[in-house]
């Protein structure tokens, strides 16, 4: 993304078991200091509560952010359950988050005032 623009971040959450996935809570582990638009319903202090999850179901989650600097940078989100869980190690996604600044270049390198540049 860059500087001035949106940047949208998705968050997957699927229950590949075959038993009901209960008291499901996501850190999305958001950027500090970039502004987000309204978080989804259920996000509060950092933690967002999810839906219980019957077997094969999936639920998205989605936060906008508009960037006012740039960075480079993980964002590490981390599930957590009160239910049972059988494989703490697919509970913890990484992906790189690049905000980039903008910046103008003119080609062909633009002359005095005056100057005629042929192209």
């Amino acid at each position: 993304g860059y500087v001035g623009g949106k940047v949208v971040v998705t968050y997957t959450v699927r229950n590949g078991r075959n038993a009901l996935a209960t008291g499901l809570r996501l850190k999305p582990g958001l950027p500090a200091g970039i502004p987000a638009g309204a978080l989804p319903a259920g996000c509060t202090g950092g933690t967002c509560t999810l839906p219980d999850l019957a077997p094969g179901a999936s639920t998205v989650l989605t936060v906008v952010l508009s960037p006012d600097k740039a960075l480079r940078m993980t964002i590490t989100a981390q599930l957590t359950t009160t239910g049972t869980d059988a494989s703490l190690r697919d509970n913890v996604s990484r992906i790189p988050l690049r905000i980039l600044q903008p910046r103008i270049v003119a080609v062909p390198k633009v002359g005095k005032p005056g100057f005629v540049t042929s192209v």
